[in-house]
């Protein structure tokens, strides 16, 4: 399945809670990491000039190629890729750095109403 909102992540994730319990087994895996956006890693192998215009290069020259430029000073933000699934239902959800703070609270609260269920103790075994 493809993206989904925040707000209809955290809704389904409340709703694959309480089925999990309902159903009294079952488990519901939630994935959290790193966004590499796989748009902004592609590197062209073609030279381009100031104007952005994709040029011909003479191997035939001598002259070493320019310096590259020296890495950004400063920590980067990364988006973070969120993933249930339940069963054989997958949802995920790309959570922007700007919108981590609000998330989380909504997160909380989600953790927070399903909590008897998602932390329950285990159920003993009945003696034979």
């Amino acid at each position: 399945m493809g993206l989904v909102s925040n707000e209809e992540f955290l809704a389904r994730l409340g709703t694959a809670v309480a089925a999990a319990a309902a159903a009294d087994k079952g488990t519901v895996f939630m994935t959290i990491k790193r966004f590499n956006d796989p748009k902004k890693n592609k590197k062209s192998n073609k030279k381009r000039d100031a104007s952005g215009a994709a040029m011909d290069v003479d191997v035939t020259t001598t002259q070493p190629p320019p310096a590259p430029a020296p890495p950004s000073v400063g920590p980067v933000e990364h988006a973070c890729l969120l993933r249930f699934q339940h069963g054989n239902a997958k949802v995920s959800t790309l959570l922007h750095p700007d919108d981590t703070d609000a998330f989380m609270s909504q997160y909380a609260a989600v953790a927070k109403r399903h909590a008897g269920v998602m932390f329950a103790a285990p159920k003993q075994q009945p003696a034979k």
